[in-house]
């Protein structure tokens, strides 16, 4: 109880009233239907969660959730958008009115990738990011450890398989 309390006074980064680096799955996923995200998939098989959030943020189309261990590691909403330049100024400013000004950015929004970011207070890294043809914009949440601790099981599984393939193959050469 009082790790939860001393994780809570030095969070910052919320998403409806739940601080991403104390909360747990079972109670991120509560708290995002409560929120009103219906869940199009909610199986521990897979490393995302994925939400409707058209309902709850305008014009996000999905919200996808990873957790590793019962713990945050990646949030992200999806702002579908076709060559429009300036919806990721639109969601960098959304975002800058609730987290000041970003700490960091790079690129330039009319003529290629972009991203901005804020690194706030708990730890968790925020990033507005949209690639170039394809505009899509995202909004990501990021536990910077949990994550790569995601991303390392990923690539220890991807190892994994590889090998296996190849033992299957071994009599043919």
């Amino acid at each position: 109880m009082r790790a939860t309390q001393a994780c809570l006074k030095k969070s910052s980064t919320l998403i409806f009233g739940e601080a991403l680096n104390c909360t747990s799955k079972f109670a991120l996923r509560q708290t995002l239907k409560v929120g009103g995200l219906k869940a199009t998939r909610e199986d521990d098989g897979y490393w995302y969660d994925l939400c409707d959030s058209s309902t709850v943020l305008e014009g996000s189309s999905k919200l996808s959730v990873a957790y590793i261990e019962e713990k945050f590691a990646k949030a992200y909403y999806t702002f579908p958008s076709s060559m429009d330049a300036d919806k990721v100024v639109e969601v960098r400013n959304m975002v800058a009115s609730k987290y000041g000004q970003p700490t960091s950015s790079s690129g330039n929004p009319s003529v290629g990738e972009v991203s901005y970011t804020w690194n706030l207070k708990g730890g968790i890294k925020v990033e507005v990011s949209c690639g170039w043809p394809d505009t899509t914009v995202t909004l990501s949440y990021v536990h910077p450890v949990n994550f790569a601790a995601i991303e390392a099981e990923q690539e220890r599984q991807k190892q994994a398989e590889k090998a296996e393939k190849y033992s299957k193959q071994n009599k043919a050469f």
